[in-house]
């Protein structure tokens, strides 16, 4: 720790400057930000040497597992570290940084969530800042796919926190989800492809252009509904486990519609096995929501 190194305290609730080294244990302050001091808080000292490496072997090893299993689910960016990792003059890129990682998922298909800063007042005091709704918005316009927030004991104001959040996805999602995002994957798709694969393309393109608002998929492994996620579909997806295969689509749409997601007379497509020996989803059905069971297009 160097004389004039900025420390901060639970995510900049305190802020001091770095006066004087008096030991290896202590060190001089003046506090230049009050705040509340809590219990286990976070502490963090801009441009300090690490003691640890930023990649643990560990980290490679959990890395390498992830891999090799392709078991990794998505990406969380930490904004409450992140601050603290750049110099001082760089503060003001975390937004570029942000929408830097965000498009980096979005292109290799992969869930992208943040933590820090989200609704920070609101979880504390009940109040909603104009600055914070703005940070959320921005967000899910950059393809944030959710949120990560800090401790709250109020449960009350942590409900409705998440109804607020809910409530700007509703609002904001429907500008993001677009077409557009499929047809740019499409054009960048190398070929040959696998039949699953081939199978699910062909589930989101029937999908975008007969406007569907749900996908039903009757999955085991969840393998097809990663599938589809890469290719960003712009309407709901519904994904069932249960035995029987109609079964399975009809208690799918059922909840659809009590949900809201679906309303009588409109359209949603179904990807499931066409038969009991398929190995994979190679069946696409357009179908809508009416009390007839025939399938408009198979």
């Amino acid at each position: 720790m160097k004389v004039g190194t900025e420390i901060t305290v639970d995510q900049g609730e305190i802020i001091m400057r770095c006066e004087a080294v008096i030991d290896e244990n202590s060190l001089q302050c003046i506090v230049t930000k009050t705040g509340k001091l809590k219990s286990l808080c976070i502490v963090c000292g801009r441009g300090v040497k690490r003691t640890t490496p930023y990649v643990t072997k560990q980290d490679l090893h959990m890395v390498k597992f992830a891999l090799e299993y392709q078991v990794s689910d998505a990406i969380m960016l930490s904004r409450e570290f992140l601050a603290y990792e750049l110099e001082a003059s760089a503060v003001n890129r975390m937004m570029q940084i942000q929408k830097w990682v965000g498009a980096k998922c979005l292109r290799a298909g992969k869930p992208f969530y943040i933590s820090g800063g989200v609704f920070f007042h609101a979880l504390d005091s009940g109040i909603y800042v104009d600055s914070e709704v703005a940070d959320v918005t921005n967000a899910l316009l950059d393809g944030v796919t959710g949120f990560v927030l800090h401790y709250c004991p109020n449960m009350e104001l942590l409900l409705e926190v998440i109804q607020t959040i809910n409530e700007l996805c509703c609002s904001v999602e429907p500008f993001v989800n677009t077409k557009v995002n499929f047809w740019r994957i499409l054009m960048e798709i190398k070929m040959p492809i696998n039949a699953a694969e081939a199978s699910a393309l062909s589930c989101m393109t029937v999908a975008n252009q007969c406007n569907a608002s749900v996908v039903v998929i009757p999955t085991v492994t969840g393998q097809t509904a990663k599938t589809l996620m890469w290719l960003q579909p712009s309407c709901g997806m519904q994904k069932k486990w249960y035995k029987a295969m109609e079964a399975r689509v009809e208690f799918a749409v059922e909840y659809a519609v009590k949900r809201g997601w679906l309303v009588y007379g409109d359209t949603y497509v179904t990807l499931q096995r066409g038969s009991e020996d398929s190995a994979y989803c190679d069946c696409v059905r357009v179908w809508k929501v009416t009390i007839s069971k025939k399938a408009m297009v198979e």
